[in-house]
Protein backbone atom coordinates (compact mmCIF):
# COMPACT_ATOMS: atom_id res chain seq x y z
CA UNK A 1 0.00 0.00 0.00
CA UNK A 2 1.54 3.72 -1.00
CA UNK A 3 2.29 5.54 1.82
CA UNK A 4 1.66 9.36 1.54
CA UNK A 5 2.48 12.37 3.33
CA UNK A 6 0.01 15.00 3.36
CA UNK A 7 -1.21 18.69 4.22
CA UNK A 8 -4.29 19.60 5.56
CA UNK A 9 -5.63 22.79 5.34
CA UNK A 10 -8.28 23.58 8.17
CA UNK A 11 -6.81 20.98 10.71
CA UNK A 12 -6.28 23.81 13.30
CA UNK A 13 -6.47 21.81 16.60
CA UNK A 14 -6.23 18.70 18.40
CA UNK A 15 -9.88 18.01 18.17
CA UNK A 16 -9.77 18.43 13.96
CA UNK A 17 -6.81 15.77 14.32
CA UNK A 18 -9.38 13.56 16.23
CA UNK A 19 -12.19 14.28 13.72
CA UNK A 20 -9.85 13.37 10.96
CA UNK A 21 -7.96 10.50 12.51
CA UNK A 22 -11.58 8.80 13.18
CA UNK A 23 -12.86 9.83 9.49
CA UNK A 24 -9.78 7.53 8.04
CA UNK A 25 -9.62 4.73 10.96
CA UNK A 26 -13.54 4.43 9.88
CA UNK A 27 -12.04 3.75 6.72
CA UNK A 28 -9.42 1.42 7.61
CA UNK A 29 -6.95 3.75 6.32
CA UNK A 30 -3.83 3.63 8.16
CA UNK A 31 -2.22 6.30 9.91
CA UNK A 32 1.45 6.79 10.80
CA UNK A 33 1.22 10.28 12.23
CA UNK A 34 -1.02 13.39 11.83
CA UNK A 35 0.19 16.61 13.57
CA UNK A 36 -2.27 19.28 13.84
CA UNK A 37 0.39 22.25 14.72
CA UNK A 38 2.02 21.37 11.37
CA UNK A 39 -1.10 20.35 9.45
CA UNK A 40 0.76 17.36 8.24
CA UNK A 41 0.42 13.58 8.57
CA UNK A 42 1.14 10.23 6.73
CA UNK A 43 -1.02 7.77 5.53
CA UNK A 44 -1.41 4.76 3.56
CA UNK A 45 -3.62 4.03 1.08
CA UNK A 46 -3.79 3.35 -2.43
CA UNK A 47 -6.94 5.92 -3.33
CA UNK A 48 -5.70 9.36 -2.35
CA UNK A 49 -8.92 10.69 -4.13
CA UNK A 50 -11.11 8.54 -1.56
CA UNK A 51 -9.32 10.54 1.17
CA UNK A 52 -9.53 13.85 -0.58
CA UNK A 53 -13.30 13.28 -0.51
CA UNK A 54 -13.57 12.04 2.85
CA UNK A 55 -11.26 15.02 4.13
CA UNK A 56 -13.84 17.40 2.08
CA UNK A 57 -16.56 15.79 3.81
CA UNK A 58 -15.06 17.11 6.97
CA UNK A 59 -14.66 20.57 5.98
CA UNK A 60 -11.14 19.81 5.22
CA UNK A 61 -9.04 20.15 2.60
CA UNK A 62 -6.23 18.08 1.37
CA UNK A 63 -3.83 20.69 -0.12
CA UNK A 64 -0.67 18.77 -0.82
CA UNK A 65 -0.09 15.58 -1.00
CA UNK A 66 3.45 13.10 -2.11
CA UNK A 67 4.77 9.96 -1.53
CA UNK A 68 6.74 9.26 1.33
CA UNK A 69 7.97 6.95 4.15
CA UNK A 70 9.45 8.86 6.42
CA UNK A 71 9.06 9.10 10.28
CA UNK A 72 10.36 12.48 11.78
CA UNK A 73 10.34 10.86 15.25
CA UNK A 74 9.20 7.53 15.97
CA UNK A 75 8.66 5.27 19.42
CA UNK A 76 9.31 1.96 19.87
CA UNK A 77 7.82 0.36 22.63
CA UNK A 78 4.15 1.56 24.71
CA UNK A 79 5.09 1.18 28.44
CA UNK A 80 6.02 4.00 30.88
CA UNK A 81 9.26 5.11 29.23
CA UNK A 82 7.65 5.67 25.96
CA UNK A 83 4.84 7.29 26.86
CA UNK A 84 7.08 9.60 28.55
CA UNK A 85 8.94 10.18 25.49
CA UNK A 86 6.28 10.59 23.05
CA UNK A 87 3.77 13.25 25.15
CA UNK A 88 7.69 15.33 25.63
CA UNK A 89 8.13 15.16 22.00
CA UNK A 90 3.88 16.20 21.34
CA UNK A 91 5.02 19.25 24.11
CA UNK A 92 7.26 20.71 21.50
CA UNK A 93 4.96 20.18 18.52
CA UNK A 94 6.85 16.98 16.81
CA UNK A 95 5.17 14.52 14.84
CA UNK A 96 5.12 11.55 16.94
CA UNK A 97 4.59 7.95 15.26
CA UNK A 98 4.33 5.36 18.36
CA UNK A 99 4.93 1.95 17.79
CA UNK A 100 3.40 -1.20 19.91
CA UNK A 101 3.51 -4.47 19.67
CA UNK A 102 0.90 -6.67 21.67
CA UNK A 103 1.20 -5.55 25.35
CA UNK A 104 -0.31 -2.05 24.82
CA UNK A 105 0.98 -0.02 27.40
CA UNK A 106 3.72 -1.93 28.36
CA UNK A 107 5.15 -4.30 31.40
CA UNK A 108 3.63 -2.13 34.30
CA UNK A 109 -0.22 -1.52 34.01
CA UNK A 110 -0.34 -5.17 32.29
CA UNK A 111 1.63 -7.88 33.77
CA UNK A 112 3.68 -6.26 36.47
CA UNK A 113 3.27 -3.22 39.23
CA UNK A 114 -0.47 -2.41 38.82
CA UNK A 115 -1.39 -6.12 38.67
CA UNK A 116 0.88 -7.34 41.26
CA UNK A 117 -0.02 -4.55 43.78
CA UNK A 118 -3.15 -5.12 43.09
CA UNK A 119 -3.52 -8.55 43.71
CA UNK A 120 -0.93 -8.17 46.86
CA UNK A 121 -3.44 -5.61 48.63
CA UNK A 122 -6.44 -7.64 48.37
CA UNK A 123 -5.19 -11.19 48.77
CA UNK A 124 -7.94 -12.86 50.81
CA UNK A 125 -10.41 -10.43 50.74
CA UNK A 126 -12.21 -12.19 47.83
CA UNK A 127 -12.11 -15.36 46.35
CA UNK A 128 -9.33 -15.80 44.22
CA UNK A 129 -11.39 -16.14 40.54
CA UNK A 130 -13.12 -12.69 41.55
CA UNK A 131 -9.69 -11.05 42.47
CA UNK A 132 -8.47 -12.01 39.06
CA UNK A 133 -11.54 -10.78 37.51
CA UNK A 134 -11.34 -7.58 39.13
CA UNK A 135 -7.60 -7.77 38.40
CA UNK A 136 -8.25 -7.65 34.60
CA UNK A 137 -10.73 -5.12 34.45
CA UNK A 138 -8.32 -2.99 36.43
CA UNK A 139 -5.59 -3.62 33.91
CA UNK A 140 -8.64 -3.13 31.08
CA UNK A 141 -10.05 0.43 32.93
CA UNK A 142 -6.01 1.76 33.13
CA UNK A 143 -5.02 0.88 29.49
CA UNK A 144 -7.93 2.48 28.59
CA UNK A 145 -7.94 6.20 30.69
CA UNK A 146 -4.04 6.37 31.26
CA UNK A 147 -2.59 4.90 27.58
CA UNK A 148 -5.56 5.48 24.56
CA UNK A 149 -6.96 8.40 25.80
CA UNK A 150 -3.98 10.06 27.14
CA UNK A 151 -2.36 9.10 23.33
CA UNK A 152 -5.29 10.50 21.95
CA UNK A 153 -5.39 13.86 23.92
CA UNK A 154 -1.50 14.46 23.06
CA UNK A 155 -2.25 13.57 19.29
CA UNK A 156 0.23 10.98 19.08
CA UNK A 157 -0.44 8.38 16.72
CA UNK A 158 -0.43 4.70 17.28
CA UNK A 159 0.95 1.82 15.40
CA UNK A 160 0.49 -1.86 15.78
CA UNK A 161 2.69 -3.87 14.71
CA UNK A 162 6.91 -5.13 15.34
CA UNK A 163 10.09 -3.01 14.99
CA UNK A 164 13.21 -4.17 13.27
CA UNK A 165 15.85 -2.15 12.54
CA UNK A 166 17.46 -2.20 8.63
CA UNK A 167 20.11 -0.14 9.03
CA UNK A 168 20.59 2.75 11.01
CA UNK A 169 18.66 5.22 9.11
CA UNK A 170 15.84 2.60 8.09
CA UNK A 171 13.11 0.63 10.13
CA UNK A 172 10.76 -1.78 9.07
CA UNK A 173 7.10 -1.82 11.26
CA UNK A 174 6.11 -5.42 10.01
CA UNK A 175 7.27 -5.29 6.54
CA UNK A 176 6.67 -1.86 5.92
CA UNK A 177 9.93 -0.12 5.45
CA UNK A 178 10.36 3.59 6.83
CA UNK A 179 13.13 5.60 7.29
CA UNK A 180 13.48 7.97 10.59
CA UNK A 181 15.38 11.10 11.76
CA UNK A 182 14.82 10.02 15.53
CA UNK A 183 13.84 6.84 17.53
CA UNK A 184 13.94 5.77 20.66
CA UNK A 185 13.75 2.33 22.11
CA UNK A 186 11.59 2.01 25.08
CA UNK A 187 10.65 -1.80 24.42
CA UNK A 188 11.54 -2.79 28.44
CA UNK A 189 12.80 -6.37 29.79
CA UNK A 190 11.09 -9.80 29.81
CA UNK A 191 11.81 -12.27 32.36
CA UNK A 192 15.32 -13.97 32.46
CA UNK A 193 15.64 -17.53 32.71
CA UNK A 194 18.61 -19.13 34.48
CA UNK A 195 20.04 -22.30 33.19
CA UNK A 196 19.17 -24.80 35.61
CA UNK A 197 19.06 -28.95 34.53
CA UNK A 198 15.56 -30.28 33.76
CA UNK A 199 14.04 -26.59 33.58
CA UNK A 200 13.13 -27.19 30.03
CA UNK A 201 11.21 -29.86 30.70
CA UNK A 202 8.72 -28.09 33.80
CA UNK A 203 5.92 -25.77 32.68
CA UNK A 204 7.25 -23.64 35.46
CA UNK A 205 5.55 -19.32 36.46
CA UNK A 206 7.45 -16.48 35.49
CA UNK A 207 5.81 -13.29 37.28
CA UNK A 208 3.52 -13.37 34.56
CA UNK A 209 2.18 -16.75 34.69
CA UNK A 210 2.10 -16.56 38.54
CA UNK A 211 -0.37 -13.26 38.22
CA UNK A 212 -2.76 -15.20 35.92
CA UNK A 213 -3.23 -18.13 37.86
CA UNK A 214 -6.22 -19.64 37.60
CA UNK A 215 -5.92 -20.57 41.58
CA UNK A 216 -3.20 -20.74 44.09
CA UNK A 217 -1.05 -23.57 44.16
CA UNK A 218 -1.00 -26.07 47.25
CA UNK A 219 2.53 -25.36 47.68
CA UNK A 220 5.14 -23.02 45.69
CA UNK A 221 8.94 -22.61 44.94
CA UNK A 222 10.17 -19.49 44.40
CA UNK A 223 13.55 -19.58 42.94
CA UNK A 224 15.08 -15.62 43.19
CA UNK A 225 14.92 -13.45 46.99
CA UNK A 226 14.81 -10.43 45.60
CA UNK A 227 11.74 -7.91 44.84
CA UNK A 228 9.27 -9.74 42.29
CA UNK A 229 10.44 -13.33 44.18
CA UNK A 230 9.23 -11.90 47.99
CA UNK A 231 6.30 -9.78 46.54
CA UNK A 232 5.18 -12.85 44.67
CA UNK A 233 5.92 -15.44 47.70
CA UNK A 234 4.35 -13.87 50.37
CA UNK A 235 1.15 -13.12 48.27
CA UNK A 236 1.01 -17.28 47.70
CA UNK A 237 1.88 -17.68 51.42
CA UNK A 238 -1.22 -15.47 52.20
CA UNK A 239 -3.53 -17.30 50.10
CA UNK A 240 -2.50 -21.03 51.58
CA UNK A 241 -0.11 -21.94 48.99
CA UNK A 242 3.18 -23.03 51.19
CA UNK A 243 5.82 -21.44 49.90
CA UNK A 244 9.57 -22.15 50.14
CA UNK A 245 11.93 -19.45 48.76
CA UNK A 246 15.51 -20.32 47.20
CA UNK A 247 18.08 -17.61 47.05
CA UNK A 248 21.79 -18.26 45.94
CA UNK A 249 23.04 -15.10 47.76
CA UNK A 250 23.57 -14.93 51.65
CA UNK A 251 20.28 -13.08 52.12
CA UNK A 252 17.09 -12.58 50.41
CA UNK A 253 17.28 -9.01 49.32
CA UNK A 254 20.06 -9.13 48.72
CA UNK A 255 21.35 -5.89 47.74
CA UNK A 256 19.51 -3.75 50.29
CA UNK A 257 21.59 -3.15 54.54
CA UNK A 258 21.91 -6.99 56.10
CA UNK A 259 20.29 -5.94 59.06
CA UNK A 260 16.60 -4.53 57.19
CA UNK A 261 17.35 -7.37 54.94
CA UNK A 262 17.60 -9.99 57.72
CA UNK A 263 14.27 -7.91 60.35
CA UNK A 264 12.37 -9.04 56.28
CA UNK A 265 13.70 -12.33 56.84
CA UNK A 266 12.38 -13.01 60.06
CA UNK A 267 8.48 -11.22 59.28
CA UNK A 268 8.01 -13.99 56.58
CA UNK A 269 9.14 -16.90 58.52
CA UNK A 270 6.60 -16.10 60.81
CA UNK A 271 4.41 -15.91 58.24
CA UNK A 272 5.34 -19.90 57.26
CA UNK A 273 7.50 -18.92 54.33
CA UNK A 274 10.40 -21.38 54.54
CA UNK A 275 13.45 -19.40 53.20
CA UNK A 276 16.86 -21.09 51.87
CA UNK A 277 20.06 -18.61 51.57
CA UNK A 278 22.99 -19.03 50.09
CA UNK A 279 21.60 -21.81 47.90
CA UNK A 280 22.01 -22.94 44.58
CA UNK A 281 19.21 -25.02 42.65
CA UNK A 282 21.25 -28.29 41.21
CA UNK A 283 18.58 -29.77 38.86
CA UNK A 284 15.01 -30.06 38.80
CA UNK A 285 12.59 -32.68 37.71
CA UNK A 286 8.99 -34.21 37.11
CA UNK A 287 7.66 -36.26 39.62
CA UNK A 288 4.21 -37.44 39.09
CA UNK A 289 1.73 -34.02 39.73
CA UNK A 290 4.91 -32.23 41.12
CA UNK A 291 8.23 -30.90 40.28
CA UNK A 292 10.88 -32.18 42.52
CA UNK A 293 13.22 -29.43 43.50
CA UNK A 294 16.87 -30.60 44.44
CA UNK A 295 19.33 -27.78 45.69
CA UNK A 296 22.61 -27.38 48.10
CA UNK A 297 22.68 -25.54 50.84
CA UNK A 298 25.97 -24.87 52.30
CA UNK A 299 27.26 -28.08 51.12
CA UNK A 300 24.31 -30.43 52.16
CA UNK A 301 21.98 -31.45 49.23
CA UNK A 302 18.27 -31.10 49.85
CA UNK A 303 15.48 -31.87 48.02
CA UNK A 304 11.39 -30.01 47.97
CA UNK A 305 8.52 -31.40 45.90
CA UNK A 306 5.74 -28.49 44.94
CA UNK A 307 2.95 -28.38 43.50
CA UNK A 308 4.48 -25.27 40.74
CA UNK A 309 7.77 -23.41 40.41
CA UNK A 310 8.03 -19.66 39.90
CA UNK A 311 11.30 -18.63 38.51
CA UNK A 312 11.92 -15.09 39.22
CA UNK A 313 15.80 -14.58 38.95
CA UNK A 314 15.73 -10.77 37.43
CA UNK A 315 14.83 -9.59 33.60
CA UNK A 316 17.03 -9.39 30.20
CA UNK A 317 16.65 -6.32 27.76
CA UNK A 318 13.74 -7.10 25.14
CA UNK A 319 15.86 -6.75 22.41
CA UNK A 320 15.96 -10.08 20.56
CA UNK A 321 13.89 -9.55 17.23
CA UNK A 322 14.92 -5.40 17.09
CA UNK A 323 17.84 -5.93 14.85
CA UNK A 324 19.73 -4.00 16.37
CA UNK A 325 23.14 -4.96 15.45
CA UNK A 326 22.48 -3.76 12.02
CA UNK A 327 21.70 0.00 12.99
CA UNK A 328 25.03 0.04 15.03
CA UNK A 329 23.32 -0.42 18.21
CA UNK A 330 25.53 -1.92 21.14
CA UNK A 331 23.78 -3.97 24.02
CA UNK A 332 25.58 -5.55 27.17
CA UNK A 333 25.71 -9.77 27.68
CA UNK A 334 21.87 -9.47 29.01
CA UNK A 335 20.60 -7.38 26.02
CA UNK A 336 20.60 -4.16 27.85
CA UNK A 337 21.05 -1.21 25.04
CA UNK A 338 24.05 0.37 26.57
CA UNK A 339 24.04 4.48 26.56
CA UNK A 340 25.78 7.46 27.21
CA UNK A 341 25.07 10.37 30.01
CA UNK A 342 22.45 11.84 27.22
CA UNK A 343 20.57 8.44 26.53
CA UNK A 344 22.38 7.96 23.34
CA UNK A 345 22.96 4.61 21.69
CA UNK A 346 25.88 3.63 19.58
CA UNK A 347 23.58 4.98 16.95
CA UNK A 348 23.71 9.02 17.19
CA UNK A 349 20.04 8.75 15.59
CA UNK A 350 18.94 6.31 17.99
CA UNK A 351 18.20 6.85 21.92
CA UNK A 352 16.74 4.55 24.69
CA UNK A 353 15.04 5.20 27.61
CA UNK A 354 13.41 2.48 30.68
CA UNK A 355 14.01 -1.24 31.80
CA UNK A 356 15.60 -1.91 28.08
CA UNK A 357 18.79 -0.07 29.18
CA UNK A 358 21.23 -1.03 31.63
CA UNK A 359 19.89 1.26 34.45
CA UNK A 360 17.42 0.08 37.33
CA UNK A 361 13.92 -1.37 36.47
CA UNK A 362 11.73 1.41 38.17
CA UNK A 363 8.82 2.76 36.39
CA UNK A 364 8.81 6.05 37.48
CA UNK A 365 12.92 6.11 36.70
CA UNK A 366 11.83 4.93 33.27
CA UNK A 367 8.95 7.76 32.79
CA UNK A 368 12.21 10.15 33.58
CA UNK A 369 14.56 8.69 31.41
CA UNK A 370 11.86 8.55 28.36
CA UNK A 371 11.17 12.44 29.03
CA UNK A 372 15.04 13.11 29.06
CA UNK A 373 15.77 10.92 25.67
CA UNK A 374 13.26 12.92 23.97
CA UNK A 375 14.45 16.16 24.89
CA UNK A 376 17.73 15.46 24.30
CA UNK A 377 17.11 13.57 21.03
CA UNK A 378 15.11 17.34 19.88
CA UNK A 379 17.51 19.78 21.24
CA UNK A 380 21.28 18.53 20.56
CA UNK A 381 21.91 16.81 24.10
CA UNK A 382 22.11 19.55 27.07
CA UNK A 383 20.25 17.38 29.40
CA UNK A 384 22.57 14.96 31.09
CA UNK A 385 20.39 12.21 32.89
CA UNK A 386 21.47 11.77 36.69
CA UNK A 387 18.96 9.44 39.26
CA UNK A 388 20.52 10.84 42.39
CA UNK A 389 18.98 9.77 46.32
CA UNK A 390 15.84 8.18 43.80
CA UNK A 391 14.17 5.78 46.06
CA UNK A 392 13.03 2.10 45.97
CA UNK A 393 10.65 0.15 47.10
CA UNK A 394 9.65 -3.62 47.64
CA UNK A 395 6.29 -4.26 48.33
CA UNK A 396 6.32 -6.96 50.39
CA UNK A 397 4.10 -6.32 54.52
CA UNK A 398 6.11 -4.33 55.47
CA UNK A 399 7.28 -2.86 53.01
CA UNK A 400 11.35 -2.44 52.51
CA UNK A 401 12.23 0.91 51.39
CA UNK A 402 15.66 2.63 50.61
CA UNK A 403 17.27 5.95 49.46
CA UNK A 404 20.63 6.97 49.24
CA UNK A 405 23.87 5.32 49.70
CA UNK A 406 24.84 2.09 51.27
CA UNK A 407 27.22 0.97 53.61
CA UNK A 408 28.95 -1.12 51.12
CA UNK A 409 29.30 1.75 49.30
CA UNK A 410 31.02 4.12 51.92
CA UNK A 411 32.90 2.05 53.82
CA UNK A 412 34.28 4.88 56.34
CA UNK A 413 30.31 6.14 56.73
CA UNK A 414 28.80 5.75 60.35
CA UNK A 415 25.92 3.73 60.41
CA UNK A 416 22.93 3.82 63.17
CA UNK A 417 20.18 0.92 63.46
CA UNK A 418 16.74 1.84 65.22
CA UNK A 419 14.54 -0.99 66.43
CA UNK A 420 10.75 0.78 65.52
CA UNK A 421 9.34 -0.87 68.36
CA UNK A 422 10.34 2.10 70.64
CA UNK A 423 8.05 4.33 68.42
CA UNK A 424 4.83 4.83 70.59
CA UNK A 425 2.63 4.25 67.74
CA UNK A 426 4.50 1.10 67.43
CA UNK A 427 3.74 0.35 70.89
CA UNK A 428 -0.06 0.87 70.22
CA UNK A 429 -0.29 -1.17 67.74
CA UNK A 430 2.10 -4.08 67.64
CA UNK A 431 3.53 -3.49 64.37
CA UNK A 432 7.20 -3.69 64.25
CA UNK A 433 10.08 -2.67 62.10
CA UNK A 434 13.58 -1.51 61.50
CA UNK A 435 15.44 1.81 60.29
CA UNK A 436 18.79 2.45 59.57
CA UNK A 437 20.85 5.69 58.94
CA UNK A 438 24.46 5.93 56.60
CA UNK A 439 25.69 8.89 57.86
CA UNK A 440 29.10 10.69 56.94
CA UNK A 441 31.48 10.07 59.63
CA UNK A 442 32.07 14.10 60.28
CA UNK A 443 29.16 16.19 60.71
CA UNK A 444 26.99 12.99 60.48
CA UNK A 445 25.39 14.34 57.52
CA UNK A 446 22.25 11.58 56.27
CA UNK A 447 23.69 10.05 52.98
CA UNK A 448 21.35 6.76 52.77
CA UNK A 449 17.96 5.58 54.76
CA UNK A 450 16.42 2.31 54.93
CA UNK A 451 13.56 0.85 56.35
CA UNK A 452 11.74 -2.01 57.06
CA UNK A 453 8.60 -1.31 58.83
CA UNK A 454 4.67 -0.59 58.38
CA UNK A 455 4.18 2.28 55.95
CA UNK A 456 7.47 2.60 54.42
CA UNK A 457 6.34 2.58 51.08
CA UNK A 458 4.86 6.45 51.74
CA UNK A 459 7.64 7.37 54.33
CA UNK A 460 10.71 6.23 52.21
CA UNK A 461 9.73 10.07 50.34
CA UNK A 462 10.48 11.31 53.52
CA UNK A 463 13.85 10.06 53.84
CA UNK A 464 14.89 10.77 49.93
CA UNK A 465 14.41 14.04 50.73
CA UNK A 466 16.53 13.94 54.01
CA UNK A 467 19.06 12.62 51.79
CA UNK A 468 18.48 15.22 48.89
CA UNK A 469 18.85 18.17 51.34
CA UNK A 470 21.91 17.14 53.65
CA UNK A 471 20.08 17.09 56.31
CA UNK A 472 22.35 16.12 59.72
CA UNK A 473 21.18 13.77 62.60
CA UNK A 474 21.50 17.21 64.79
CA UNK A 475 18.85 19.00 62.68
CA UNK A 476 16.40 15.92 62.66
CA UNK A 477 16.79 15.33 66.26
CA UNK A 478 15.34 19.10 66.33
CA UNK A 479 12.35 18.39 63.85
CA UNK A 480 8.66 18.75 64.99
CA UNK A 481 6.74 15.44 63.49
CA UNK A 482 3.38 14.45 64.87
CA UNK A 483 2.56 12.37 67.50
CA UNK A 484 2.00 8.48 67.53
CA UNK A 485 2.91 8.33 63.65
CA UNK A 486 5.17 6.00 62.20
CA UNK A 487 6.81 8.91 60.63
CA UNK A 488 8.19 9.55 63.96
CA UNK A 489 10.35 7.43 63.58
CA UNK A 490 13.06 9.49 61.30
CA UNK A 491 13.45 11.66 64.70
CA UNK A 492 13.69 9.24 67.32
CA UNK A 493 15.87 6.91 65.31
CA UNK A 494 18.23 10.38 65.05
CA UNK A 495 17.74 11.31 69.50
CA UNK A 496 19.22 7.70 69.91
CA UNK A 497 21.99 8.10 68.51
CA UNK A 498 23.16 10.59 71.31
CA UNK A 499 20.21 9.67 73.93
CA UNK A 500 19.44 6.20 74.93
CA UNK A 501 15.52 5.52 74.18
CA UNK A 502 14.75 4.34 77.61
CA UNK A 503 15.94 7.69 78.93
CA UNK A 504 13.57 9.65 76.46
CA UNK A 505 9.99 10.26 77.33
CA UNK A 506 7.23 9.34 75.47
CA UNK A 507 7.02 12.63 72.99
CA UNK A 508 10.55 14.32 74.28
Amino acid sequence: MQKWEIKIDGMSCVGCQHTIEAALAKENIPIYYLNWQQGKGLIATDDIAKVKRLLSAHSYRLVDFRPSNHLPFVVIGSGSAAFAAAIEARKQQTSVTLVSGPLFGGTCVNIGCIPSKFLIHNANKLPWRELQQKKQQLIEQLRTTKYEQVAKKWGISIVSGRCRFKDAHHLFIDDELFSFDTAIIATGAKPFTPNIAGLEQIAFWHSTQALDAEKPPKSLCVIGGNAIGLELGQLFQRVQSQVYLIEQQATIAPFEEKEVSQFLTQQLQKEGMQIYCSAQVRHVQKNGDNIKVVFTQKGSDKTIEVEQLLIATGVQGNTKDLNLESAGIRTDTKGFIVVDEYLRTTNPKVYAAGDVTTYPKWVYLAAAMGRTAANNALNNNLMPFSFNTVAHVIFTDPPLASAGKYTYELPQAQAFVFDVADVPRSIITGEQGILKFVCSSDEKTILGVHLCMPHADSLIFAAQLLVHCGVRLEELQNTLIPYLTFAESFRLAAQSVDVPVDALSCCA
